[in-house]
This record gives structure tokens, C-alpha cells and sequence, in this order.
């Protein structure tokens, strides 16, 4: 007669733990979700960064500031030449890693 009450009592406190630790902790599809916004958002402010640097080298030895032409860009160093074509390989290839995020592909 006991046997009754006491399983429906163990039922109900164990119910009532799924609930509260479903309902507690995030999911790992909420946690996906948020680990991606943020990949996203790093590699964003990388490519903001890098496009920072490229037009500050730009603005320093170009005349027209951030669009350097053919010519000026002999007449620059060749370190900092260098260094432009490296940032620009830079950020073209976060360019395309932000755009396979945004569609969905994993890198």
C-alpha cells in the first residue's frame, strides 16, 4: 500500500528535475548559435582592423589618400609594398571565410 504513494512521489521529483534542468541550461543548439555569432563577429572586426591599417599605409603614400594607382605604388617602399599586399591577401581571404559563414558553410 505504501509501494503506490512512494512511486508516484519518485515519479513526481523526477519529472520535476527534467523540467527544472531542461529549462535551466542552455541547449547546444542555443549554444552553436552563439558560437557563431561570435566567429562571425571576430572575424568581422579582423577585416575592420586590416582594412584600417591598409587605408592608413594608403593615406600616408598616396596622394589621392585611400585609392593608391599603379604609379604611386612604384614610388612606394618596397617593405611597405609588401606589407599592402600582404594585408589586402589578408583581408580578401577573411572576406571570403565571413561570406561562406554568412551562407552557412563551415570552413
Amino acid at each position: 500500500m505504501k509501494v503506490v504513494p512512494l512511486f508516484i512521489a519518485i515519479v513526481t521529483m523526477l519529472g520535476g528535475t527534467w523540467i527544472f534542468m531542461d529549462t535551466r541550461f542552455a541547449k547546444s543548439e542555443e549554444l552553436k548559435s552563439v558560437a557563431n555569432r561570435l566567429d562571425y563577429k571576430i572575424k568581422y572586426d579582423q577585416v575592420a582592423g586590416l582594412r584600417e591599417q591598409i587605408w592608413s599605409l594608403q593615406e600616408h603614400f598616396c596622394r589621392q589618400g585611400f585609392q593608391c594607382t599603379n604609379k604611386e605604388l612604384e614610388s612606394v617602399p618596397p617593405k611597405i609594398r609588401l606589407q599592402l599586399m600582404r594585408l589586402k591577401s589578408e583581408q580578401n581571404q577573411l572576406e571570403r571565410e565571413l561570406e561562406n559563414m554568412r551562407n552557412g558553410k563551415t570552413p
